[in-house]
């Protein structure tokens, strides 16, 4: 099984290229992220360049949808510390259009400002819902078991000034750039 991250990637949209990323052997795990806190991944920058937008793996709860979902891009510690607000960069898209079929649906979102990420820095991408508060309904987004895990970061959830790791889940996300 082989696990993709890294600096090259065959999709590209004009100049911009997934420049980050984990995005293969979804093995279907669901996480919930709340209106009242996020949920993504910390990862390290495998090279420099400039965010342009985000893709996630995602789907809908059919009976409750979730609203308007916003990306959010973070400054991050080194795992196993926690991301850092201010907030660097955010987009968001209507999650009440997000598929419901339980495969999901890789959504791009595009983020603004466009910020400029530096090699071997950590950030964190993460989704917040705007409507529900209980984490069994709504948006989720899909994840990876241990081990096919992402080698430079980890699954982190919550908000200032209580955050959470998962070490057991890895969030499929792409960073695209230019």
């Amino acid at each position: 099984m082989q696990i993709i991250s890294g600096t090259s990637k065959s999709l590209a949209l004009g100049a911009m290229e997934a420049k980050d990323f984990f995005n293969t052997n979804d093995d279907s795990v669901n996480y919930f992220p709340r209106s009242n806190r996020y949920a993504g991944q910390i990862f390290q920058a495998s090279q420099s360049y400039v965010a342009c937008s985000v893709n996630m793996l995602m789907l809908r709860d059919a009976v409750n949808p979730p609203g308007i979902v916003t990306a959010y891009l973070l400054g991050s510690d080194e795992p196993p510390d926690f991301p850092v607000l201010p907030i660097l960069s955010q987009g968001t898209t209507d999650g009440d259009t997000l598929t419901t079929d339980l495969e999901g649906e890789w959504r791009r979102i595009a983020i603004s400002p466009h910020i400029a990420i530096i090699e071997g820095q950590f950030y964190y991408v993460g989704v917040k819902q705007s409507t529900l508060e209980y984490a069994a309904l709504g948006l989720r987004c899909e994840g990876e078991p241990v081990p096919d895990f992402y080698p430079t970061g980890v699954f982190c959830y919550g908000g200032a000034p209580t955050w959470y790791i998962n070490e057991s889940v890895d969030c499929l996300f792409e960073i695209w750039g230019y």
